[in-house]
């Protein structure tokens, strides 16, 4: 029989799961220049570490992928990416610290890389998130794709990370959740 712990944990993931998926939901829907599809991903990896986070991180993804974004399956490595980069810079206390700003920045940049890689290399600037029109703004003007993708992400993803950090470090200092 498993532990009352394990049991916690698991319903949190599935939370976290959640989270993401109603996250990706609305910024497809309503065509966001934000993401909000790892809502859960750095949840989940901030209060019970990278394994958690990454599991949280694919989970929403393959279902993101099968019901409404095709695209979710070909950013799992982004997922990854954040679980794993949240969960260090988390160890270091950034967000409790109040150094959020380099905290959100470390977590957003190598997942931005990450993330403009893919959108460059795999869907030439095309993809269903609402950035896809600066990312061909930006092409058009000149800027190589790569760069117009990383351009656009860094920003987008900064201002997304940012906002879901700051909910989570006000969770840590009122203590809301027992981990």
């Amino acid at each position: 029989m498993k532990s009352r712990s394990m049991i916690y944990r698991q319903c949190i993931v599935a939370f976290g799961v959640m989270l993401n998926i109603v996250g990706a939901l609305i910024a497809v829907q309503l065509r966001l220049p934000i993401y909000l599809d790892s809502i859960g991903t750095l949840f989940i990896s901030t209060f019970f570490g990278m394994k958690y986070g990454i599991f949280t991180g694919v989970m929403s993804g393959i279902v993101n992928g099968i019901t409404f974004d095709m695209y979710s399956f070909y950013y799992i490595p982004v997922q990854v990416c954040l679980a794993g980069i949240c969960a260090y810079v988390n160890k270091f206390h950034f967000f409790e610290k109040g150094h959020i700003f380099l905290g959100t920045f470390l977590i957003s940049v190598p997942a931005s890389m990450v993330g403009a890689i893919i959108t460059a290399f795999v869907f030439k600037g095309f993809t269903s998130s609402g950035s896809m029109y600066m990312i061909t703004i930006l092409h058009h003007m000149g800027i190589s794709l790569v760069m117009s993708s990383f351009l656009v992400q860094v920003v987008t993803d900064y201002i997304d990370k940012f906002i879901i950090l700051l909910v989570i470090k006000e969770i840590q200092k009122r203590k809301i959740l027992s981990c």
